[in-house]
C-alpha cells in the first residue's frame, strides 16, 4: 500500500508542477503535503486557496504564493497580519 501511495504522490507533484490549481482535485490528505504545497504554489500562488489550512498560517508558504501572484494574500490566514 505504501508505494501505492508514493507513486500516486509523485503523479499529483507532476500534476500541481504542470498547473497548480489542480491542488483542489487532489484527495485532503495530500492537501496537507507541505512538498504537493509548495510545487502548486510555486506554479501558481492562488492555489494556496486549495492548500490545507496549516499552510494559509505558514509564513515560508504564504510569502513564496505571495510572491507568485500577489493576490495570493486574500488567501492568507489573518493571524499573520497580527503578529
Amino acid at each position: 500500500m505504501e508505494a501505492i501511495q508514493l507513486k500516486d504522490k509523485k503523479l499529483i507533484l507532476e500534476m500541481v508542477r504542470e498547473n497548480g490549481l489542480s491542488l483542489q482535485f487532489v484527495n485532503d490528505t495530500f492537501k496537507k503535503d507541505k512538498d504537493i504545497v509548495l510545487r502548486s504554489i510555486l506554479q501558481n500562488g492562488l492555489a494556496l486557496q486549495f492548500a490545507d489550512d496549516i499552510f494559509k498560517k505558514d509564513e515560508y508558504i504564504v510569502l513564496k504564493a505571495i510572491l507568485q501572484n500577489g493576490l495570493a494574500l486574500q488567501f492568507a490566514d489573518d493571524t499573520l497580519f497580527y503578529m
